[in-house]
């Protein structure tokens, strides 16, 4: 179970540290994604242009190592969460990209992750499901290459569904699972190892 283990909330931002703040709240506010930071032995660094929609998650080999985003709560509704994910280096694998996470469940629904090969799949299944049918049986990804990721996800019933470039990798629900959120970055699975560098770039929640 990996859940949040520290933040700083951009929103909340007291009124002394908001000119410190103001690339990263224009950046928020260009993705319509409200959001918190996340990070364990992981960083989160917007580049070279602090305007630009593009932050880079770095995460490195330790335990639960992580560098993410978390954006806002829904109680009901169905929801999407969709971005350019770009892999700009990795070593090991086994490691989450993005995540939809029940507050009343206390588990993720989905975990869209990257094995050590280079494959996607999803770490949460449904039940009855055996461990093979976690694949998307969707082509790698290699370091250098960018793809589309959506997640649809629905509060009202705990259903979420990953997209690959268009292509559907998975849906799973958890009945009576409420008040969903999701999360972009990377971060070690309970399985994962080695480090990991990417970019989210034009990422919306709505």
């Amino acid at each position: 179970m990996n859940k949040p283990t520290s933040g700083t909330t951009r929103l909340a931002l007291p009124v002394l540290a908001v000119s410190l703040c103001l690339a990263s709240t224009l950046a928020m506010a260009s993705t319509n994604a409200q959001h918190t930071d996340i990070r364990n032995g992981g960083s989160i660094n917007s580049g070279d242009d602090p305007n630009a929609d593009s932050p880079i998650f770095s995460i490195v080999n330790q335990s639960a190592s992580r560098a993410e985003f978390r954006f806002r709560t829904y109680t009901s509704g169905t929801h999407t969460l969709e971005g350019t994910f770009k892999l700009l280096a990795r070593s090991g694998g086994n490691t989450s990209i993005a995540q939809t996470f029940s507050e009343t469940g206390g588990n993720p629904i989905s975990q869209l992750a990257i094995d050590t090969n280079g494959y996607f799949y999803e770490v949460q299944r449904s039940t009855g499901d055996s461990s093979s049918a976690r694949s998307c049986n969707l082509p790698k990804i290699n370091v250098g290459s960018s793809v589309k990721i959506r997640i649809v996800y629905n509060a009202d019933n705990g259903t979420s569904t990953s997209y690959i470039n268009g292509a559907k990798c998975k849906t799973i629900t958890k009945s009576g699972w409420r008040n969903l959120y999701t999360k972009i970055g990377a971060y070690h699975t309970a399985s994962g190892s080695g480090s990991m560098r990417v970019q989210w770039t034009s990422f919306t929640v709505q």
